[in-house]
């Protein structure tokens, strides 16, 4: 072979090497921009996620108060109640209204309730201190009763107004 057709081809080589680095430097760049837009992404991944841990338990707690506010509820329905048996919530499709019983029969219902518990706290399954807490509460119930008279009360409003419209659409059902 020629010297000059050896030049040639080791010209020719040198020139493919050189375009060939070039456009693996452009790979190698595109590499990185996609790395650095992966890297974004996860951090984007991870802040929502955390986001979304937050209003999980957010949701959460608000499901335990909606839970107690229920269970508060369901009391008062209970408490509300006359004495004698018949009910005094009534349920209407517009509104719920409460009527209370009158001063007497609520002085009555409570102190046979406390009587009760004084006499066979047996009956409750709470620790002696729950049960105290109930004779305390049940005395300023009858502080409170003695200063009820017979009225109707719209519940429904005070309800919606703690976030429980949707137990009240369901409880006019």
């Amino acid at each position: 072979m020629d010297v000059e057709k050896v030049r040639e081809l080791l010209e020719q080589k040198e020139k493919y090497l050189r375009e060939l680095a070039v456009k693996l430097s452009g790979h190698i760049q595109e590499l990185s921009q996609v790395d650095e837009k992966i890297s974004t992404l996860e951090e984007k991944i991870q802040l929502k996620n955390k986001k979304l841990k937050h209003k999980e338990s957010q949701i959460e707690q608000e499901m335990k108060d909606k839970e107690i506010i229920i269970t508060r509820i369901k009391g008062l329905e209970e408490l509300l109640g006359s004495p004698n048996g018949s009910p005094s919530l009534t349920r209407s499709k517009t509104s719920s209204k409460v009527k209370t019983a009158t001063n007497a029969n609520y002085i009555q219902f409570y102190t046979k309730l406390k009587n009760e518990i004084e006499t066979n706290p047996s009956t409750t399954s709470e620790a002696p201190a729950k049960v105290e807490e109930k004779k305390d509460a049940i005395e300023i119930e009858m502080g409170n009763a003695s200063s009820i008279i017979e009225e109707e009360v719209d519940i429904s409003k005070e309800l919606e107004a703690l976030g429980l419209g949707d137990l009240v659409k369901k409880y006019n059902k």
